[in-house]
């Protein structure tokens, strides 16, 4: 195991751990604010799994995919 493997699977747990965050502010009571933060929190969770998915490819539709996600992520984290 070497440290790209680990960094990749800490990259996916805390990209999990975004993902659930936006859940519970998106889910949860109406409170102001709510709603663009689990938009950003969701985002953020975007751009996090792609660069996961960056690192761990094996072949180039893998490695697309995982750009795809990172450059989303980067490219909506200002606009929101």
């Amino acid at each position: 195991m070497n440290l790209l493997v680990i960094i990749s699977v800490l990259l996916g747990f805390s990209a999990v751990c975004y993902f659930l965050l936006s859940l519970r502010l998106l889910g949860g009571k109406r409170e102001i604010g709510s709603l663009p933060l689990g938009v950003i929190f969701l985002i953020v969770g975007l751009w996090v799994l792609g660069g996961a998915v960056e690192m761990m490819a094996t072949n180039y539709v893998v490695f697309s995919i995982g750009r795809v996600g990172h450059y989303l992520g980067t490219a909506l984290i200002p606009v929101t």
